[in-house]
Formats: structure tokens, sequence, C-alpha cells
């Protein structure tokens, strides 16, 4: 969870800094400064191979972004969102692209049926909010791939929505996982198949 939350501050704090136009060399020089001093915060001497991975395809990410995209700044970093019923934070999301981006620092290797309700949950956020979406990409950093999530309708969500609400009103909370024996949590776990503790 360290791991993850260095990235996505350190993304932030270099959208912050990063011009409209950088060169690549100001692409690196400026993630790489404020990630090595984001990760002062942290005691991740032990993660330091995946957070160097992390890192080197974060900035490979944005030199192809920054040829192929029109506008290179986001319009939102890191903006927590809401309607009358679901709750996002969105990573990345530019207008001019009607592009969503979500960075993820984990072991991502395909796109979960979680991937796909996180994915129409920001959807529906952000077009609540007016902003167009066309694309949502889950970018995974340590395996370097990049995946678009498919359009899918309202429909999908929204009964994945009432499935949560009845299994709450029933309190019914399966444990599955192999994992399960290790924690404290009822709740059904989002991670149990991704080896989290197999690093």
């Amino acid at each position: 969870m360290d791991v993850g939350k260095c990235t996505h501050d350190s993304i932030a704090k270099y959208f912050n800094m990063i011009g409209d136009k950088p060169t690549r060399d100001q692409i690196k020089k400026v993630f790489t400064t404020v990630f090595e001093q984001e990760l002062e915060n942290y005691s991740l001497n032990h993660f330091r191979r995946r957070i160097d991975t992390i890192c080197k395809n974060f900035i490979s990410f944005e030199y192809d972004r920054l040829k192929h995209w029109s506008v290179y700044r986001p319009t939102l970093v890191e903006e927590k969102l809401s309607t009358d019923v679901y709750v996002t934070r969105v990573d990345f999301y530019s207008r001019p692209q009607k592009t969503l981006i979500d960075w993820k620092t984990g072991n991502m290797r395909d796109l979960s049926d979680n991937s796909l309700r996180q994915g129409k949950v920001m959807d529906i956020v952000l077009r609540h909010h007016k902003y167009p979406v066309e694309k949502i990409l889950f970018v995974a950093l340590f395996p370097n791939r990049v995946f678009e999530v498919p359009k899918i309708g309202n429909g999908f969500v929204e009964n994945e929505r009432l499935k949560m609400v009845e299994n709450i009103k029933l309190n019914y909370f399966p444990k599955r996982g192999r994992y399960c024996q290790n924690c404290d949590v009822v709740l059904d776990c989002a991670l149990e198949d991704s080896n989290l503790w197999l690093m």
C-alpha cells in the first residue's frame, strides 16, 4: 500500500510541477526528483527494485504520451468526485483527450471484474460532472502494461451495486481467499488472486 501511495503522491506532485510542453529530459528529471523526495517519507528499501521499475515505466509512458497527445498536462489529478450513489478518486483525466487514466502499482495482469466495476463507476461519476469520457486506461506501472476498459452499459455496475447492498443487508461477507486466515477483515478481498504476499 505504501508503494502505491508513494507513487500516486509522486505523480500528483509531478503534474503540479511540470510545464505544458516538457522535454523528455524535463520529464525524467522532474519525476525522478519528485519520486526520490517522496520516498524519504516511507521505509521502502526492500521494495527498491519494484520502485525503480515503476519509476522507469512511468517515465517511459509519459515519453509516449508526450509524442501522441495534443495537450500534455491533465485537467484533473487525484480528484475526489461523487454522485449521490458513487464515489471515486480520479488519478488523471484529460478533457481534450476525453481520457481517464488510473495508475496501478501492483501486479495487474488483466482486466478483472473488479477493474470493470471500477472503470464503469469512474465513467459514471465523470459524466455526472460533465467530463466526457471516450477512453479509460488502467496503466499497470510494475508489469508495464496498459489496459483499455471496454465500453460497458450502466446496468452492469448497477446490478453489482444492488448485489452489494443485498449482501450488506444479509450480513453476508464470505471469506474465500487462501490468505483469509491472515486477515481480520470480514469483507471479500479483491486481492485474493494477486499473490500480494509473495514478492
